[in-house]
């Protein structure tokens, strides 16, 4: 996965901008995990990326989805959220990549690798990740704004073995209702990606928290 890794960062780091490896390809690759998703933001526009990938399919947020070697690559613009509706935000495109990290969910999905295998990291990320933390970027009350967080941060707890945050432990278990407002096809969805984890050890942990995964 490394020798991609690297392949791609050169391949997408030119003079027409750069490109970093981000979100949970960067914790595999703290973890030396293999993972055949791999997440990259970019500077790079569009024009440029298809020149690179043309078999590349557009998806959400213009992000280009590629597959390469096997792996699945998906390929996002540096951006800034203004503002989130209904899980759905509204953005603008940013060449700042402390702004793209600002507007991220969680601390450990905000590592950015350069192309010279340098860690960017303006959320403390490395430091959460070195104490096995799962914690919210800036206000906790950004999980309300779009409620799967809550469950993202579930599964990434699971996935990693990590722990929540005391405060975000504390908000989940107060706010447990706020996945109510989660589209049924969005939460069954997210639920899913959970049941296929080794979940059933943390069972009377999520209970706790409010969440019996036996409901659904």
């Amino acid at each position: 996965m490394k020798e991609i890794i690297i392949e791609l960062l050169n391949k997408l780091n030119n003079e027409d901008g750069a490109t970093y490896l981000v979100g949970g390809s960067v914790i595999h690759y703290l973890l030396n995990r293999e993972t055949n998703d791999l997440d990259f933001a970019t500077t790079l526009n569009n024009e440029v990326l298809i020149k690179l990938f043309p078999d590349a399919i557009i998806g959400d947020f213009g992000s280009l989805k590629v597959e390469y070697l096997g792996y699945h690559i998906d390929i996002t613009h540096l951006r800034s959220d203004l503002s989130i509706d209904k899980g759905y935000p509204k953005y603008e495109l940013t060449n700042d990549i402390k702004l793209d990290s600002l507007r991220r969910d969680f601390t450990i999905n905000a590592i950015y690798l350069n192309k010279d295998l340098e860690f960017i990291d303006y959320v403390s990320g490395l430091n959460d990740f070195d104490n096995k933390i799962i914690d919210v970027i800036g206000d906790i009350n950004i999980i309300s704004d779009d409620p799967i967080r809550i469950l993202r941060a579930i599964r990434f707890m699971i996935t990693y073995d990590f722990k929540l945050s005391d405060n975000l432990e504390n908000y989940i278990k107060n706010n447990i209702n706020l996945i109510n407002n989660i589209k049924e096809h969005k939460l069954l969805k997210e639920i899913d990606k959970i049941k296929h984890l080794d979940y059933l050890k943390y069972n009377d942990y999520l209970i706790n928290l409010g969440l019996d995964l036996s409901k659904y």
